[in-house]
């Protein structure tokens, strides 16, 4: 309960509309890293899925949305609560399929397959 509560107290210095510019600040690992201790810490239980959730609509709206934190989403949340936060029902979700404010302050990958 300490890590979602230090989550949340680090997201509320920022606004949400634009990308962070202070030093410490929530991320993509931040969030995805989150999301993994409540998959692995938490039973599974509506709580979990409360948490989850909260974490995952203040990545979207902070902009640091990735494939990562889509994949540890998908981990801790059961399939249809999954489906209902990202808005589709498709098989496979990837972040270049939602809406591109969710990942606005993410860096590109920027490794190339040779």
């Amino acid at each position: 309960q300490e890590l979602i509560k230090m989550a949340a107290a680090s997201s509320d210095n920022n606004d949400g509309e634009s990308c962070s510019t202070d030093v410490y600040h929530p991320d993509s690992f931040t969030y995805a890293f989150t999301l993994k201790a409540c998959s692995n810490l938490l039973p599974p239980s509506s709580f979990r899925t409360k948490v989850a959730t909260q974490v995952f609509k203040e990545c979207c709206k902070h902009g640091y949305c990735n494939d990562e934190v889509m994949k540890r989403l998908r981990w801790c949340v059961d399939t249809g609560d999954f489906h209902a936060l990202v808005g589709t029902s498709t098989r496979y979700v990837r972040i270049d399929d939602m809406p591109s404010s969710w990942s606005r302050c993410c860096i590109p990958n920027k490794r190339r397959r040779t």
